[in-house]
């Protein structure tokens, strides 16, 4: 089990809220302290469409009464950790934000030294239609300090995912 205060999940990418929901049901019950759901809230800046999925996320949380335990931050993930905690370990890291391999790259470069030793990096996405988060997730393979603890294979194109364990 998990426990104390340092101890985090951090999503980068909530959008509606979907993957945050399960993240923190999970871990609410092994004992984490919190989950930081970082996300425009808007879509990609490459999606070019109008909308805010905020409302729609906070009801969500309240819905499945997790307004307490999910702490969101409205901004792009590339502002948002300047202003990071160096005190904060992360356990578990959700990257489903940008994929233009730049931006999971810098995802990756910014939030992975925060990441605990053995702690869990998963990407979505990892799949035939999105390949730069493949060749992101490749170049963090090929550092050697992450194992790969789990792949959800494509079920369908556009559909698949990879958990990554920090092994040094």
């Amino acid at each position: 089990e998990y426990s104390g205060e340092r101890t985090l999940i951090v999503e980068i990418g909530s959008f509606k809220g979907c993957s945050t929901t399960w993240l923190a049901v999970a871990g609410k019950r092994r004992g984490f302290q919190s989950l930081i759901a970082i996300d425009l809230f808007r879509g990609t800046p490459s999606w070019k469409k109008k909308f805010d999925t905020y409302e729609i996320f906070k009801y969500k949380m309240k819905r499945n009464k997790l307004e307490t335990f999910v702490k969101p931050i409205r901004g792009d993930s590339q502002e948002v950790i300047k202003k990071w905690e160096d005190s904060k370990q992360i356990a578990i890291l959700h990257i489903d934000g940008d994929h233009a391999y730049e931006a999971v790259k810098a995802d990756i470069d910014n939030y992975v030294p925060y990441l605990e030793r053995k702690g869990i990096v998963i990407f979505d996405d990892y799949d035939s239609t999105h390949r730069d988060v493949k060749r992101a997730v490749h170049d963090l393979l090929n550092t050697g300090h992450f194992q790969i603890a789990n792949v959800v294979e494509e079920i369908k194109p556009g559909w698949g995912s990879i958990a990554l364990r920090k092994v040094s």
